[in-house]
């Protein structure tokens, strides 16, 4: 592994390495305009650049994949030899959730409109997420066939990473999925509770108390199941006395459980079509309470980063967020960091270069590692 973690920071190759890249979108580019555009990037002081791999750009129908016999902006092989060729670093982000701002955050329309695959509220309803241009329904990390369909796309972009894996290329590190948080819907009692959903949390109860005896005496006198497959999830906080807490509790832990579980199902996929090399991950936002919990997740992969978008007013926000990292992750990575936004719901002010060139300045005086100005060309 090229890229490493040590002592709060990054090292590639051995050697300290202050990563500081921005993102180039392949894909939303003219190919021809490649060329020029990497170097304007590395003009303005960048060695490193970041791009996701959307899986429903790249798909054409189940099973079937272009990428760049059809389109010519499709062709990640030839954008990462390019960046080779003008000795530039990627970082390398093949979800299958990507966000980037496209419908259905990268998911292939046919995946999420698959029953079998969608996550489900507490009433029984699919999880609608109410992002532009359009809605659409998420999918369940605890569904086995949402992993297959994940697999039949890690089977063709996975050789295509290899091919360029540091030493050899460019990629010196990816990232596993993209923003596991329930599609930002936090409420615990929200969501997930599909079929699988509620199998995954019983084999988290089971391998937390092992004999249900144990379960049983720690919950309150109300619970006497007699088997885990008994156990039904709470959908909502109905505790009466203190009794009733662990109940509820385990919910809350599971909660955390289940990102752990969707990061390690999808760093496990690539690792095994090859991909080796640093793996991080990102999260939406500081995030200090679950159902995040930064040094489990470090404990599946390499690296867990906050997504930062505030205006130089936010000084704490920025502080409080890269203090948070610096003491708790292995090394401080911003994986998004505003370069030019316009915040939601409109009119609140866009967040201009000043805020950038300020909060950047926060941050690395906060301890921060490594950073990655999000959508650099686009924005």
């Amino acid at each position: 592994m090229a890229l490493t973690t040590g002592d709060g920071k990054f090292h590639l190759d051995g050697a300290p390495v202050s990563l500081v890249g921005g993102s180039v979108h392949y894909w939303r580019l003219e190919r021809s305009l490649w060329s020029e555009i990497l170097d304007r990037v590395k003009e303005m002081g960048f060695h490193t650049i970041c791009t996701y791999v959307p899986w429903s750009v790249h798909e054409i129908a189940r099973g079937e994949f272009d990428f760049g016999e059809v389109y010519p902006a499709h062709d990640l092989d030839a954008f990462l030899s390019l960046c080779e060729e003008k000795d530039l670093h990627v970082l390398l982000r093949p979800g299958p959730h990507v966000n980037s701002e496209i419908t259905y955050f990268g998911f292939p329309k046919r995946v999420i409109l698959d029953r079998e695959i969608q996550s489900v509220t507490a009433e029984g309803t699919p999880v609608v997420f109410p992002s532009p241009p359009r809605m659409f329904p998420v999918p369940s990390y605890a569904s086995e066939k949402v992993y297959r369909e994940v697999g039949i796309f890690f089977d063709h972009v996975c050789p295509i990473i290899v091919r360029h894996l540091h030493p050899g290329g460019c990629v010196i590190a990816v990232q596993a999925d993209n923003e596991m948080s329930f599609f930002l819907r936090f409420q615990p009692y929200d969501h997930d509770y599909s079929a699988g959903a509620v199998e995954l949390y019983r084999t988290f109860l089971e391998n937390k108390y092992r004999e249900i005896a144990r379960l049983n005496r720690i919950y309150s006198a109300g619970y006497n199941y007699s088997s885990f497959h008994d156990v039904q999830p709470p959908r909502d906080f109905e505790a009466q006395q203190k009794e009733d807490v662990p109940y509820y509790l385990d919910w809350i832990e599971y909660k955390e459980y289940y990102l752990q579980y969707g990061i390690r199902r999808i760093a496990d996929m690539l690792r095994e079509r090859g991909v080796v090399t640093l793996m991080y991950h990102n999260i939406p936002g500081a995030a200090f309470n679950p159902p995040y919990n930064l040094v489990r997740m470090e404990e599946i992969v390499d690296g867990v980063g906050f997504d930062l978008y505030y205006y130089k007013e936010e000084y704490h926000e920025v502080k409080k967020g890269v203090e948070y990292l610096a003491g708790t992750s292995r090394a401080a990575l911003l994986p998004e960091f505003a370069s030019g936004f316009v915040a939601l719901p409109l009119p609140i002010k866009p967040i201009m270069l000043e805020d950038a060139k300020f909060t950047t300045l926060a941050a690395l005086m906060h301890g921060l590692a490594g950073i990655n100005f999000y959508m650099l060309v686009e924005r």
